[in-house]
């Protein structure tokens, strides 16, 4: 799937919890940064692999640091509104 496509299919959190991931951050640290439970985090994390047809974090920060595109995309990624999600 291409780096647009991907991008098209995850909401603005979608986007943020994964660009925290990218940049290493544990679930329990995006959910305190972001303003939102570990389980809301989970679910987010849920989605993104389904869209990415990854099947654990491993893999998907793999697939995310070949994208050189879909990295630089989601570098740029602002913290969206609560309500937004």
């Amino acid at each position: 799937m291409s780096e647009s496509r991907i991008l098209e299919k995850l909401n603005p959190m979608e986007k943020r919890v994964l660009a925290l991931a990218v940049d290493g951050l544990r679930n329990g640290d995006i959910a305190n940064q972001v303003g939102i439970s570990e389980q809301m985090v989970k679910n987010y994390m849920r989605n993104i692999y389904d869209v990415t047809g990854m099947s654990h974090g491993r893999e998907l920060l793999a697939f995310v640091y070949n994208k050189p595109d879909l990295l630089e995309a989601l570098r740029g990624v602002d913290l969206p509104a609560l309500n937004s999600a």
